[in-house]
């Protein structure tokens, strides 16, 4: 939101703005985290997105980071979906939110199966 009324276009839809940061500031990828409710994810010109992953909150400590981890990761896999990128990155901000700390391995089948829920 603050990025958009910065430039003048909060009037846009949400599809709209992430087409126009895209054109200003000549960035082929851009992610929206929405907390709770998900994330978005503009690649190229497409938007995938992802409603979330219920989860008891334990500690967020490090859910933000490993949220965009898992997305990068994710991204540099050629064979990936934007949306399959996405799913891996809020399952693992879920399984990672839902844990006390920051540090503890999350293995990928966990994450996997996260994904499926």
């Amino acid at each position: 939101e603050e990025v958009a009324q910065f430039l003048d276009i909060s009037n846009l839809s949400i599809e709209a703005q992430l087409s126009a940061i895209s054109k200003l500031t000549n960035t082929d990828i851009i992610c929206i985290t929405l907390g709770a409710d998900g994330a978005l994810l503009y690649k190229n010109g497409a938007i995938a997105k992802n409603s979330g992953y219920s989860t008891q909150v334990v500690d967020t400590v490090g859910a933000g980071d490993s949220f965009l981890a898992g997305l990068i990761y994710q991204l540099f896999k050629v064979e990936n979906t934007p949306e399959k990128s996405l799913a891996f990155a809020c399952a693992l901000g879920a399984l990672v939110a839902g844990t006390k700390g920051a540090n503890a391995p999350v293995p990928i089948e966990k994450i996997e199966a996260k994904m499926e829920e």
